[in-house]
């Protein structure tokens, strides 16, 4: 039995040896191409989650999407793979706008709230928020906020539960001390 085990190790000793000295498989995409390419080496192959699309692809996704702020710059959509147990795939917005980036973010996420807006803070303030939607319906949320040294953060999730989409919208800065996210959330609300 050990002379067994013995052989079968230095046989799998031999073969990692072996394959140390190999170079990694070429891709035959071209690099302009590997912004939403998966990453690919002899060993694994990682799937890339994000896929910038254009505001109409987003709105085959989600009909009811997010409204575009007047006065935002830098636009883009972006479709996301949806982790965990959303079934369909996340839609983020993000752009500039008064000198901050933002990003919003929807999910179908049925009968449950779930949140996949990105961001891992310790936050230091939650509390409970209401506006008005587009259809005069009031919807209620959680507002958060992280205060740290060097960058501050401020998130607001909201779910409908007659649609069956959950919604969060963040930005971060050096300081958000009088900033109101709560009229961004009222700007692009779907």
């Amino acid at each position: 039995m050990k002379n067994i085990l013995l052989a079968a190790f230095l046989v799998a000793s031999m073969v990692f040896l072996a394959s140390c000295g190999k170079e990694p498989a070429k891709s035959s995409k071209p690099a302009d191409s590997q912004q939403n390419a998966s990453i690919e080496s002899e060993d694994t192959t990682v799937v890339n989650p994000n896929t910038e699309i254009t505001e109409d692809e987003a709105k085959k996704i989600y009909p009811d999407l997010f409204r575009v702020p007047k006065g935002a710059k830098n636009i883009q959509w972006t479709r996301i793979e949806a982790p965990g147990s959303v079934d369909l795939p996340i839609v983020e917005l993000s752009f500039d706008l008064n000198g901050n980036s933002f990003s919003a973010r929807e999910a179908a996420t049925g009968k449950t709230a779930e949140y996949a807006h990105g961001m891992n803070y310790e936050w230091t303030a939650k509390e409970p928020f209401s506006f008005t939607d587009k259809s005069g319906e009031t919807v209620s949320g959680e507002y958060y906020r992280y205060n740290g040294e060097e960058e501050c953060a401020d998130l607001c999730t909201w779910y409908d539960a007659n649609a069956g989409m959950s919604y969060s919208l963040s930005v971060t800065a050096d300081s958000l001390d009088g900033f109101d996210l709560q009229a961004i959330v009222e700007a692009i609300a779907p």
